[in-house]
C-alpha cells in the first residue's frame, strides 16, 4: 500500500500555483501599463487645452488688429488717429494701441487675452498719400 500524498504536493497543484502567480504578475503589468497610459493621456489633454487657449488668444489679437487696420484704412482723412481701443471678441478681450515710432512710422500693437493667456501681435504702419 502506498503512503498517502499530502495535500498540495501533487505536480498538478504545483502547476496551478505557478500559473496563478504568473497570471497575477501579468495582471500587475497590465494594470501598471493602464495607469501610466492614463497619466500620459491626462497630461496630453492638459497640454492641448493650454495650446487651445493660446491659439484663441492669438486669434483674438489678430481679429482686433485686422479691425483696427480696417478702421485706419477707411479713415477719410488718412491720418492715424487711433490711440487705444479695447473691447471683447470671441469670448476674450483685446487691446489695440498705436505707438508712434518716429517720422511717419507707427507700431500697431494688439493684445488678445482669454482666461489667463495673452498673445501680442505687432505690425508697423505708415500713412499713405491719396492721389
Amino acid at each position: 500500500m502506498k503512503p498517502p500524498v499530502p495535500l498540495g504536493s501533487s505536480p498538478a497543484a504545483d502547476m496551478r500555483g505557478t500559473a496563478m502567480i504568473a497570471a497575477m504578475f501579468c495582471l500587475l503589468l497590465t494594470s501598471l501599463t493602464a495607469a501610466s497610459l492614463s497619466i500620459l493621456v491626462k497630461q496630453q489633454m492638459n497640454m492641448s487645452g493650454l495650446l487651445l487657449k493660446r491659439s484663441q488668444a492669438k486669434e483674438i489679437a489678430e481679429g482686433a488688429l485686422a479691425n483696427a487696420l480696417a478702421d485706419i484704412s477707411l479713415s477719410p482723412t488718412k491720418t492715424l488717429s487711433l490711440d487705444s481701443a479695447s473691447g471683447s471678441l470671441g469670448g476674450g478681450t483685446f487691446q489695440v494701441v498705436l505707438n508712434p515710432i518716429g517720422g511717419n512710422l507707427s507700431a500697431l500693437v494688439a493684445t488678445g487675452t482669454i482666461d489667463e493667456f495673452s498673445q501680442t501681435i505687432k505690425t508697423y504702419i505708415s500713412p499713405t498719400s491719396s492721389q
